[in-house]
């Protein structure tokens, strides 16, 4: 059952022990990991900023995009910066 297996992965990461992804199918990891990301009280990307974020998608210059997202990043509290990091390069090393 795949929720009876996200809850022992929860519990083995949430004791400590170790855990590697090769232990489970990639969906039941990645399932366990949405769960994370969703239990965050204010969210990754912080809800305060959601405007903000939400107003980046109309810019048409790329670089105006980016400078944006580079202001909002530095506003965020470094946990959640730190979180974004990890992910994006989980994201390139699982891509």
């Amino acid at each position: 059952n795949k929720a009876t297996l996200s809850k022992e992965i929860r519990e083995k990461i949430d004791s400590g022990d170790k855990y590697t992804l090769e232990e489970h199918m990639a969906p039941t990891a990645a399932s366990v990991f949405k769960e994370f990301l969703r239990s965050i009280p204010e969210g990754l990307l912080v809800n305060d900023f959601y405007i903000q974020w939400a107003t980046i998608k109309k810019d048409d210059l790329h670089g105006e995009k980016i400078h944006k997202i580079k202001i909002i990043l530095a506003k965020l509290p470094p946990t959640h910066y730190r979180m974004i990091k990890l992910t994006i390069s989980l994201l390139q090393h699982l891509a």
